[in-house]
């Protein structure tokens, strides 16, 4: 079953929590229509998407605090329009992607909640863009095929709780020149 379209035609809608519904196919493009949407979890639903890329529309809900895409059958580059939700304090792409990580992502500054985690980003370098996201609390970018020196930069997210790195690629693993940048990290309490 699909997920109803006439959920479009429900604008008060703040809050929409369809995650492990069993929903398949592709989103209705009228849940764009949701301006006052501040929470959106779609996630756990293993036939939501088809494999296509994560739908563009979805980049111009612009009051989203709360987006979770994890685990559903989205595949493809991440839109940097993802970049024009400037309100989301949370973002959960797990499990969605491949290709590259879009600068734009960087333009989230109020994001505390990054989750990039069992992606395919072979044959890229952890973004050094990553260490301007000072809000940031967790970010996990663990079994998602990065490869190459680990960006010192990664240091200048003093308020991180979780760190997630572990599990990359066997080709060409991560490393790390020196890791003095992680004695910033005082808040920190999981690193992998």
């Amino acid at each position: 079953m699909s997920i109803p379209s006439f959920l479009g035609t429900m604008t008060s809608l703040t809050h929409l929590n369809l995650a492990l519904t069993g929903f398949m196919g592709k989103i209705p493009p009228q849940i764009g229509n949701l301006s006052k949407l501040r929470y959106l979890d779609l996630s756990f639903n293993y036939f939501l998407g088809e494999g296509m890329a994560i739908p563009s529309f979805l980049c111009a809900m612009t009051s989203l605090t709360h987006l979770d895409l994890s685990d559903t059958v989205f595949h493809g580059k991440i839109p940097p329009q993802i970049g024009n939700l400037s309100n989301l304090v949370y973002l959960d792409l797990s499990y969605v992607a491949n290709g590259t990580v879009p600068s734009q992502i960087g333009n989230l500054s109020k994001l505390r909640y990054l989750d990039l985690s069992d992606n395919d980003f072979e044959g890229m370098a952890i973004p050094s863009f990553l260490g301007t996201m000072t809000s940031l609390t967790h970010l996990d970018l663990s079994y998602s095929q990065f490869m190459g020196k680990i960006p010192s930069q990664i240091g200048n997210l003093s308020n991180l709780v979780y760190l997630g790195l572990g599990g990359h690629s066997v080709v060409e693993p991560l490393f790390a020149e020196n890791v003095e940048w992680l004695s910033s990290m005082w808040k920190l309490e999981y690193l992998h």
